[in-house]
């Protein structure tokens, strides 16, 4: 499983975007606010946002969250998991491909 840290950037941090990493997901969750960790699915690849503080789905849908792998807009596809274990997503370009 990949894990992508999230820099938070543009007017009010709102929009997440995901850098490549070789750390493991427990190095990246002490460092980082948020990260994303990629999840196959029958439709082909989607990314899970996590947080290291507890959000509620109010608190992360206005984020905007960059594809890894090409670098647009992704839509939010499915719910959190828990307060720490946030929204699931998927980029439509890279679905196609």
């Amino acid at each position: 499983m990949a894990v992508y840290p999230i820099m938070s950037v543009g007017k009010g941090g709102n929009t997440k975007h995901p850098m490549h990493s070789w750390n493991t997901e427990e190095c990246i969750s002490k460092d980082h606010e948020f990260y994303l960790t990629d999840e196959l699915s029958e439709s082909g690849k989607r990314y899970r946002l996590h947080a290291r503080d507890a959000h509620r789905t109010d608190d992360f849908l206005p984020y905007v969250v960059l594809c890894p792998g090409c670098g647009r807009e992704m839509k939010c596809v499915g719910g959190p998991k828990t307060l720490n274990t946030l929204g699931l997503y998927e980029c439509k370009r890279c679905l196609n491909y």
